[in-house]
């Protein structure tokens, strides 16, 4: 017999769902609502007169496939963790505890969903996060952002196929269509709708694809580092990626990673983060790098970007010379497009919010929390 036990009622009038739960002997109880965002649950704590339960206010911990989620409190040694759990629905209203891998004391709760890598962060109130990283990089690349929302507002930041833990494609090489499939079959198997998505370089244009393909799930897109339009010749992109996502990159993947990091930033001790970040990526997802790389050498988003009603931002990072030429030549075109913004950002490269942290913080959830207020008044 398992573990713990939880006992589900459902209203189907207000789709709610009411859990009474056996743990060593105790009952505690736990109310969910499936409702919007909106939830309540019921929270272990260790106190002086042993655990005592209390009720707590949070968000999405009813999925889409009526899976309840809740947090708790574990002993190890003397020191108290706290861990996610998830009920896995056994039939006839019986649940089995299934815990998730994660540490709850920096809010990180990693784990594989349809093949991609998330560290997702469920609870907080209001529209849901999305972050989608750069090429060569993964899910680590948003810790700061991730823990900035947490227990704010519903938040995730995904590994892209290919890259980080997520698994690969057998049968498909990797382009952008491809990592935005993968995005939305998560969002839908979440029940994500009306999201904010935040991408950088090749997460961005990941984003434009989503507001190109269901722009009804987005509430809004802010990229940077990500050009609206690249168009190389194929003769030139082809033999330049081969020398140095895959030749290099097997050859001298230290080396590969010093010339990323430093096209990447000015800032001396981002670029060694990046490089570990690179040459991790060179050792380890060579291949999605590579084809990545030839996908992204020609493709075009100003026809979107001249009609989206999507409100998007472009930060525009100072020293990210290659892109900001791109936005520039590009904007006549899509600049009188009401819902589409530009913004700068001072002493800031490719990765933006690891060389101006506390500035793109800023940026983001001004820009977030701006679009949420205008919906509420419209």
């Amino acid at each position: 017999m398992a573990r713990s036990l939880a006992f589900g009622v459902w209203s189907l009038g207000r789709g709610g769902v009411v859990c009474v739960g056996l743990r060593d002997n105790q009952i505690f109880p736990g109310t969910w609502c499936m409702e919007g965002n909106g939830s309540v649950g019921c929270e272990m704590r260790p106190s002086r007169k042993g655990i005592v339960f209390h009720m707590f206010p949070g968000t999405w911990c009813v999925e889409r496939n009526g899976m309840p989620y809740f947090p708790r409190y574990l002993v190890g040694g003397r020191k108290w963790h706290r861990e996610a759990v998830h009920l896995v629905p056994l039939g006839n209203g019986l649940y089995n505890e299934h815990s998730l891998r994660g540490d709850w004391w920096d809010g990180e709760m990693a784990k594989k969903q349809q093949g991609l890598d998330v560290d997702l962060r469920p609870f907080g109130q209001g529209r849901p996060v999305l972050f989608l990283h750069g090429l060569g990089l993964d899910r680590r690349q948003w810790q700061q952002e991730m823990k900035f929302y947490e227990g704010k507002r519903p938040a995730a930041a995904l590994s892209l196929p290919g890259q980080g833990a997520s698994e690969r494609p057998t049968t498909e090489r990797l382009g952008i269509g491809l990592l935005a499939d993968a995005v939305l079959r998560w969002m839908e198997a979440r029940a994500w709708s009306s999201v904010h998505v935040v991408g950088c370089s090749l997460g961005g244009l990941v984003a434009w694809e989503l507001s190109q393909r269901q722009p009804q799930r987005l509430a809004s897109v802010l990229t940077f580092g990500s050009a609206p339009k690249l168009s190389y010749p194929p003769l030139l992109v082809q033999p330049s990626a081969w020398l140095l996502d895959w030749w290099l990159a097997g050859r001298h993947p230290q080396k590969y990673a010093a010339i990323a990091a430093k096209g990447s930033t000015k800032d001396a001790e981002v670029q060694e983060q990046l490089q570990a970040a690179f040459q991790e990526a060179a050792s380890q997802w060579r291949q999605s790098v590579y084809e990545l790389r030839l996908a992204i050498s020609q493709y075009d988003y100003v026809p979107l970007l001249q009609t989206t009603t999507v409100p998007t931002l472009l930060v525009r990072a100072q020293h990210d010379t290659a892109v900001n030429k791109v936005i520039d030549k590009t904007r006549q075109r899509w600049g009188s497009n009401k819902r589409v913004y530009v913004t700068k950002m001072d002493q800031a490269g490719h990765v933006a919010n690891w060389d101006r942290p506390e500035a793109f913080l800023a940026v983001m959830s001004h820009w977030i929390n701006e679009v949420d207020r205008q919906d509420e008044e419209s």
